[in-house]
């Protein structure tokens, strides 16, 4: 009974995720096609909106500053337009589903159990928590990883002769699609709206959240402060940028071997000791069985 329990404890967790997964991944802003989430995700969106919306409004009247404060800069990290009442919602959501996965266990095993009761439910309201967090840092990681190409482009671009304006519009037009341009791209259109440069990057760097992102815009700042070319700063914080991406290579190739020993103790060694002494073994049996 309790393998069934964690069964259904992990199913609805999943369930949990993936929702939360289509319904905040559909809110992102994407980068050359606008794709409404009605248009992908219309029932799972439609089925869940009105009850996140009723939280929505409720978790308003809370007036949990603080609290939205710190979750709206994690949803910005995440690259997510979702307001933090919402999300805050969506854990509610996922703590009753906690509590009604519980209730179902606890019917089925004919007894109340409180802690089950209490973990489930905790798992359901901390479960967004857990997928932002991982989102976060896999967007990080996407970051840093097309930062040194597209800052190339970017140079390149403006020392040939475009404004840093058109430099940008030409990354987001040639680069890969990436969390970074997505970022770019919003960038850009926060210049057209009418923020100045130095705005705009400074937000942008905000919502990033990245040192080595927070390193490049500084230096653009300065430069806009100035009044310096932005060419040798921009040439400057690329060759920086490659620079830090070879160590970062160095150091994870050191690491690999110290990474690679548990898996080699607990998985290839066995198997080779198996391989190796089992057929002696058997050979020893047979002999002693003849004699």
């Amino acid at each position: 009974m309790l393998i069934l329990i964690y069964l259904l404890a992990f199913a609805g967790a999943g369930m949990l995720s993936y929702g939360i997964h289509l319904t905040l991944d559909a809110r992102k802003a994407p980068v050359r096609r606008v794709v409404s989430f009605q248009e992908e995700k219309k029932p799972l969106y439609q089925m869940g909106k009105p009850l996140i919306d009723l939280l929505a409004g409720y978790n308003q009247s809370l007036s949990l500053r603080g609290y939205e404060t710190k979750l709206g800069k994690k949803l910005s990290a995440a690259g997510q337009n979702t307001a933090p009442s919402e999300f805050l919602a969506i854990k509610q959501i996922g703590a009753i589903v906690g509590i009604i996965i519980s209730l179902l266990l606890m019917k089925l095993h004919h007894s109340f159990n409180p802690p089950v009761l209490l973990s489930l439910t905790l798992m359901g309201f901390y479960l967004p928590n857990v997928w932002l967090n991982s989102t976060i840092k896999k967007r990080h990681v996407a970051i840093v990883k097309s930062l040194p190409y597209n800052l190339d482009l970017l140079t390149l671009s403006v020392e040939a002769g475009m404004d840093f304006t058109a430099a940008v519009g030409k990354v987001v037009e040639t680069g890969q699609a990436s969390p970074l341009i997505e970022e770019l791209y919003r960038m850009l259109q926060e210049i057209k709206m009418g923020k100045t440069r130095r705005e705009a990057l400074r937000d942008m760097s905000k919502r990033i959240g990245l040192r080595e992102v927070n390193s490049f815009t500084g230096a653009l700042i300065q430069a806009d402060q100035l009044g310096t070319s932005l060419g040798p700063i921009l040439r400057m914080q690329s060759e920086q940028c490659s620079t830090e991406r070879e160590q970062r290579a160095e150091k994870m190739a050191m690491e690999a071997p110290v990474k690679m020993l548990f898996p080699l103790i607990l998985f290839i060694f066995p198997t080779i000791f198996i391989m190796i002494f089992v057929p002696i073994i058997l050979k020893i049996i047979q002999i002693k069985g003849g004699n």
